[in-house]
């Protein structure tokens, strides 16, 4: 089998360069508004150059997109890692919003195409909520030997954090000023740092 060669640092830039372009465009205008020429003229090259680095503009938006959600992936484990009390989780929330917001952009392009693009969907399906699923779940192994959370079933556990994962990545896409998204992050690390029923 044939060894792919290893890019230049140049090659590496110029991939840099029209992903970061491609960025800003889907954002402003639109994945199917945006043309190749755009994408070019915004990446600072040749409409040739573009086609060697990427097949179509379909492959620039998957490669953003699979860039964009590895990214936030890398960036779980590593918080999840950094876990080490029952009170970290809701830190480690209200951490994941401020990257969300950062993020909001890329975010914003990705949560648009996926309705449109079944082969984003699948992408998104298999590569990234499979492989969150099953890092989450080994996290909550991990926790409940550890004495850190209650004995509870680590399947919809992880799920449940799956689904907290996510809604506070569209947080930063909600229409309520931004004051507000940051309020319900600090009740939601409240109510799972602390439960919402007072004991009696």
């Amino acid at each position: 089998m044939a060894i792919a060669p290893i890019p230049s640092p140049s090659e590496v830039a110029t991939r840099k360069r029209i992903l970061e372009a491609a960025q800003h465009l889907f954002a402003a205008q639109g994945y199917e508004a945006t043309t190749t020429r755009d994408l070019a003229q915004a990446a600072g090259v040749a409409e040739g150059t573009l086609f060697r680095h990427f097949a179509a503009k379909k492959a620039i938006l998957i490669a953003l997109m699979r860039q964009g959600w590895r990214q936030l992936l890398e960036d779980l484990l590593d918080e999840l890692s950094g876990l080490s009390d029952r009170r970290a989780l809701g830190s480690w929330l209200q951490h994941h919003w401020q990257a969300s917001v950062q993020h909001r952009e890329l975010l914003r392009i990705c949560m648009l195409e996926l309705q449109f693009h079944p082969e984003l969907r699948s992408l998104f399906e298999v590569e990234i909520l499979t492989t969150m699923e099953e890092v989450l779940e080994a996290f909550c192994q991990t926790a409940i030997a550890q004495g850190l959370y209650r004995n509870l079933p680590c399947r919809p556990l992880a799920r449940l954090l799956l689904n907290l994962f996510l809604l506070v990545e569209m947080l930063p896409l909600s229409p309520l000023p931004d004051g507000d998204s940051e309020a319900q992050i600090a009740c939601l690390a409240e109510v799972i740092e602390h439960g919402l029923v007072l004991s009696t």
